[in-house]
């Protein structure tokens, strides 16, 4: 299950809205996760921070890289998420705690790597136990599309 962090002025219950709105990403995932074959080449390590590449300044921390089912997931967090104008809390930034992707939708939106000893968000480790607990499946669209999923929940509801 995606988890976010919440940003100062949040409370807990739009952190959770956040995870149900994006939570059918994942379950795509895990209905198309046996289609896709194992990637041998998933050279994504834990504490490598990656730009995402639609420039919007967010970055990828890699959490933890394992097996899962025929592929290799990449837990990640997702930093430095620009809020726009014209949105609730617009000109601050929030991040998305914890979320599995799979190794190709992650080669596909990461840029350059920044730095190689980074830690996660705080929340990460509970988002991946969650994702655990719910024998939960992955991510196969880009990192772009699901900030800009999260964003467009954001406008709809307001909050």
């Amino acid at each position: 299950m995606l988890r976010f962090a919440r940003m100062q002025t949040k409370t807990h219950l739009l952190v959770r809205r956040y995870s149900i709105v994006l939570a059918s990403v994942v379950f795509v995932g895990a209905l198309g996760g046996a289609a896709l074959a194992a990637d041998a080449t998933c050279n994504f390590q834990r504490g490598q921070e990656w730009s995402v590449k639609s420039g919007d300044g967010a970055n990828v921390v890699i959490g933890r890289v394992e097996n899962w089912h025929a592929e290799k997931v990449v837990h990640v967090s997702i930093t430095n998420i620009q809020i726009p104008a014209g949105l609730p809390g617009a000109g601050t930034s929030t991040e998305i705690s914890h979320a599995p992707f799979s190794c190709r939708s992650l080669r596909g939106s990461v840029g350059a790597l920044i730095n190689t000893d980074s830690a996660p968000s705080q929340g990460f480790e509970d988002g991946y136990q969650q994702w655990q607990d719910a024998n939960g499946g992955i991510v196969t669209i880009g990192v772009d599309e699901v900030i800009g999923l999260m964003l467009k929940w954001k406008r709809q509801s307001g909050n």
